[in-house]
């Protein structure tokens, strides 16, 4: 597991992950992806659980789920529904390390499911994004 932290955030250390500082979070989210992915691509893994930390409906249920259609459906892109949108969490191939490390400013991955539709898992609580103190209330009373 590779967990990607601006400089700023200091967190306990978790067992069996490596924790990478992105020196350059001003950058936008894709400077995050290509610091994790540029990582992983140095070891043998055959693929990337791609999350973000301010999607509170995330559990280990979701992950196994993920991963077992992942194993169903062996190459293709894995991501998440909920409602209309296709995005993260998602798992991308090795295949495609190459077009994440070439992601760039606020460039998500998600403009690869255009060339790669994903096979899609059901997560309605996807739409639960914190981003404020008034989305963590809401999510709170949900």
């Amino acid at each position: 597991m590779i967990v990607v932290l601006p400089p700023t955030l200091s967190v306990s250390p978790l067992p069996g992950a490596w924790q990478l500082v992105n020196a350059q979070p001003n950058e936008g989210l894709a400077s995050s992806v290509r610091l994790g992915i540029g990582a992983l691509a140095r070891t043998a893994v055959d693929a990337a659980l791609l999350l973000v930390c301010d999607q509170p409906a995330v559990d280990a249920d979701l992950v196994k789920m993920m991963c077992k259609t992942a194993q169903n459906h062996l190459g293709r892109v894995i991501a998440c529904r909920y409602g209309a949108v296709q995005g993260v969490p998602a798992i991308f191939g090795r295949s495609l390390f190459a077009q994440l490390l070439e992601l760039q400013g606020e460039q998500g991955a998600k403009h690869l499911f255009a060339a790669h539709p994903p096979v899609t898992v059901e997560f309605p609580d996807g739409i639960w994004d914190i981003d404020t103190p008034d989305d963590l209330e809401r999510w709170q009373g949900n």
